[in-house]
């Protein structure tokens, strides 16, 4: 159910013209900017992923967080160990392309484990539902990564991004499945119904 229900939304994500992607992803960045200027603290790490694909692009947020004065952190997968880390990054440089190929941390750079420090995580997502349900790509890093993190003192809010067409009625969760506190789309943000 979760492959046919990942296939569909995919599907719909990639009928996007190149400029509904850029103009959905820009209004979804700027739902995001007014969310998380109530999270924000100078020098405080925004969490979030490099776009790849057909993925909601998140660029214009990085940038905006840069700006007001805060880090960026952002993914890098070990495939052997099933894991994912994130690394602070200063520069389009700072990233090679890496597993899935999808851009990632270079390396030598700063890894990034001072969660009570870290004011959101920015999730991406195949699919979301209006109570916070996540449908990820099927690998499992993020729910894996989030165990350890999620319960930690101040772990950061969790917040989905999507394009509209991502929402479905119902996610089918599994135990192990982490759903998002908050979730922003072109149209708007949610509050989420976390149980988590």
């Amino acid at each position: 159910m979760k492959k046919l229900l990942r296939a569909e939304v995919i599907r719909q994500r990639a009928e996007l013209t190149s400029q509904e992607h850029a103009e959905k992803s820009k209004a979804a960045c700027i739902h995001a900017q007014h969310l998380l200027t109530s999270y924000f603290k100078s020098g405080s790490t925004l969490l979030t992923y490099i776009p790849f694909g057909t993925e909601i692009d998140v660029t214009p947020l990085m940038d905006w967080w840069r700006k007001r004065g805060g880090n960026i952190a952002v993914p890098k997968v070990d495939m052997a160990k099933r894991s994912m880390m994130f690394y602070i990054i200063n520069k389009s440089d700072d990233l090679v392309q890496g597993a899935y190929g999808i851009l990632e941390p270079r390396e030598g750079l700063e890894l990034y484990e001072a969660w009570e420090e870290a004011v959101a995580l920015i999730v991406p997502g195949s699919a979301f539902d209006r109570n916070g349900g996540r449908l990820g790509m099927g690998g499992g890093y993020y729910d894996r990564f989030l165990q350890k993190v999620v319960g930690s003192t101040n772990s950061p809010v969790r917040i989905g991004i999507a394009f509209q067409c991502q929402l479905v009625d119902q996610i089918p969760m599994e135990p192990h499945d982490f759903d998002v506190q908050q979730l922003v789309t072109e149209q708007g943000t949610l509050d989420c119904i976390s149980k988590t």
